[in-house]
């Protein structure tokens, strides 16, 4: 048990920034475009920063691959 829990401690994320391209407020989700024009969906309680969010503004995240496609984790948007 104690490697694993060493492992997962020293792991380093792939941080990765994307641009957001559409945003809604009430549904509290959207999606936002890497320069490589691939496109990834977040969540608002993913978002350390939500009162940040909102379009063309730059996303700072994780990726994590569900069943429903590239979904943002552990994101923040980059400020001014």
């Amino acid at each position: 048990m104690a490697p694993l829990i060493l492992f997962i401690h020293n792991l380093k994320l792939m941080m990765m920034t994307a641009t957001i391209i559409y945003w809604t407020k009430e549904k509290r989700y959207g999606f936002c475009k890497d320069g490589g024009g691939e496109s990834y969906f977040f969540h608002q309680s993913d978002v350390s920063n939500p009162e940040d969010i909102s379009e063309n503004r730059i996303l700072e995240f994780t990726v994590e691959d569900n069943v429903k496609g590239l979904k943002c984790v552990l994101a923040s948007v980059v400020p001014f």
